[in-house]
């Protein structure tokens, strides 16, 4: 099963641009078995200080999701 990156109190849409994120979970119909999470992450230019907020950003809101994903023991 595929699903879009959504996150607590982060407005993921300000990465749809530059990120990819999949989620894949599997189970046995009775218990939740193996969550994988494939990410492509933004690049960063040393040119451009925004950048690297910008990934930073991105960076705090997937480590947002998993701890979500942990809490909820997935």
């Amino acid at each position: 099963m595929l699903a879009a990156l959504t996150l607590p109190r982060v407005p993921i849409f300000r990465f749809d641009s530059e990120t990819m994120y999949i989620l894949s979970e599997s189970s046995d119909g009775n218990r939740h078995l193996l969550t994988i999470i494939n990410v492509y992450c933004p690049r960063s230019d040393p040119d451009r200080p925004e950048r690297k907020a910008f990934k930073l950003d991105f960076y705090k809101a997937l480590e947002e999701r998993a701890g979500a994903l942990v809490e909820d023991n997935k």
